[in-house]
């Protein structure tokens, strides 16, 4: 769904929140959430460069032209922190 690391935490913590069939907290979604794009992050730009290869013609389909996501990203913290936000509203509003 191209969801950033807010995006992604409000959709997960609607399927995997509490009450559904993972039930898992919402600290622990934030966790996980948190932790995919810290790797995603660190290793984006491996998925830029091709291994060597033998081009009999012209035309190729995977020369990543057409994938215009950038390769190499800023740091999340506002995203991260606006994460924790989120999940304090969400504990606040179930107690």
């Amino acid at each position: 769904k191209r969801l950033g690391p807010v995006g992604m935490y409000q959709e997960f913590a609607q399927t995997w929140g509490p009450g559904t069939l993972k039930n898992m907290s919402r600290q622990e979604i934030a966790e996980k959430v948190k932790k995919f794009f810290r790797i995603y992050r660190a290793n984006r730009h491996k998925l830029t460069v091709l291994p060597p290869a033998l081009h009999a013609e012209s035309y190729g389909p995977d020369d990543n032209r057409f994938d215009l996501r950038p390769f190499v990203l800023p740091d999340f913290k506002y995203q991260f922190a606006q994460i924790d936000e989120l999940v304090n509203v969400l504990e606040q509003k179930a107690a």
